[in-house]
């Protein structure tokens, strides 16, 4: 998928900038978590504190760990990591709630650095199945390629949390070797495994789930539909575009329109222009940017009075996108 403006889907979770408030230490951030406006250096130093104190509740890292992953801080990346390996082998008998913690901060803050530490652990059997399925969740958030070794183990384990992450991790890094296996989950007794195998083989290429997945757009959850929809564009046909137009005109979402307008973007098609063109007057200067950058690349005449029309546009950037795609659409 393609990036669109400044990472519009994560714009939708905007972190905004807290005030630095001067006389924080990190001996000051105290129990029941920082100030959400302490300073970075202020927060990180009492996140190192707490896991170099012996004598301290380790339970006192959650909050901090929480407010890491609120800011997706990257500079806690090794920290986040220190956490891990603190409570390798406990977490294997229990969940450790800090270990979890940790992991899902890692998949907010977006760095593959902390990855090959993770699998280590993974691949050590240090980690229980809760954590070991936020570890594959982080793999797939940063499309960690080697973390593929750890596949066919994991989509045959014996938790069904398990089961699925690793779908989802198939579904960024995974191959046609998986095919077969992801089939099966198609037939899991857990409804998320059956959707998280469905949207892999979609991601895969594997043709026959086309139908199933446009299925699932009718009935999915808000915050599941991009999955649906980027999992769709590999699988794609002239059907395809018109489902997803479709959506885009019954759904109030920005997120899920803007992830709609980029998935039409990538295919190819009358019926993909169609819709992008219905999508020109889109009240969301982003989306309009996406339909303006798309035309650009088309063959067909119907775009020129769109882009025309974009170059007016109240937006700057949309206008400048739309006489760029005029340009082009010259030569």
């Amino acid at each position: 998928m393609r990036e669109g403006r400044e990472g519009f889907r994560s714009s939708q979770l905007d972190l905004f900038a807290w005030r630095e408030r001067d006389g924080d230490s990190a001996e000051t951030v105290g129990h029941g978590g920082p100030p959400c406006d302490v300073t970075r250096e202020v927060l990180l130093g009492a996140l190192e504190a707490r896991i170099d104190d012996p004598t301290g509740d380790s339970r006192d890292l959650v909050p901090l760990i929480a407010e890491v992953e609120r800011r997706r801080e990257a500079t806690a990346a090794p920290l986040l990591v220190r956490v891990c390996r603190r409570h390798a082998g406990f977490d294997r008998s229990r969940t450790v709630p800090e270990v979890v913690a940790a992991l899902d901060a890692l998949t907010a803050v977006g760095t593959a650095d902390a990855a090959p530490a993770i699998i280590r652990l993974v691949e050590q059997g240090a980690l229980g199945h809760a954590s070991v399925a936020a570890a594959l969740r982080y793999f797939a958030s940063v499309s960690h390629r080697p973390a593929v070794v750890l596949l066919r183990l994991h989509l045959d384990h014996d938790e069904a949390e398990v089961r699925e992450a690793a779908c989802t991790l198939a579904a960024v890094i995974g191959t046609r070797s998986n095919i077969e296996r992801l089939l099966e989950l198609c037939k899991d007794t857990s409804a998320e495994v059956i959707d998280a195998a469905l949207i892999a083989l979609g991601n895969l290429g594997h043709g026959p789930v086309k139908k199933v997945l446009e299925s699932r757009l009718q009935t999915a959850a808000i915050d599941e539909i991009p999955k649906i929809v980027d999992s769709l564009v590999p699988v794609s046909d002239e059907e395809t575009a018109v489902s997803l137009g479709r959506l885009a005109e019954r759904i109030s979402d920005e997120n899920v329109r803007y992830v709609v307008a980029e998935a039409l973007a990538e295919l190819d098609g009358r019926a993909a222009v169609t819709w992008l063109l219905r999508l020109v007057d889109d009240p969301c200067p982003a989306i309009r940017q996406v339909v303006a950058e798309a035309l650009a690349v088309r063959d067909d005449p119907r775009k020129v009075a769109a882009l025309r029309r974009l170059t007016d546009d109240a937006d700057i950037e949309v206008g400048n996108a739309a006489r760029v795609a005029l340009l082009a659409s010259r030569r």
